[in-house]
């Protein structure tokens, strides 16, 4: 139990800067939820925006969606800079 939420700390703290930052309206704490949510930048992008929408709301999820699929080129497997 104690390991697990010491990772997850470990793992919030690396969260720097993603993708997710580039969008009007996505701030640290809905960038986390995001994250923590969806496991990464390339899940919520694969994500229905119902399931976004929990997290953010009907519109936000619809920007989020939006930006994500403008922007393919998107590296996903370093999407979180340190």
């Amino acid at each position: 139990r104690f390991a697990n939420a010491y990772h997850q700390k470990l793992r919030e703290r690396r969260i720097v800067f993603s993708v997710l930052d580039e969008i009007k309206g996505i701030g640290e704490k809905r960038k986390r939820e995001l994250i923590r949510r969806f496991g990464s930048v390339r899940h919520v992008r694969e994500a229905p925006a119902d399931q976004i929408a929990e997290v953010v709301g009907p519109k936000m999820a619809q920007k989020v969606l939006e930006y994500l699929r403008q922007h393919p080129d998107v590296r996903y497997k370093d999407e979180v800079v340190r």
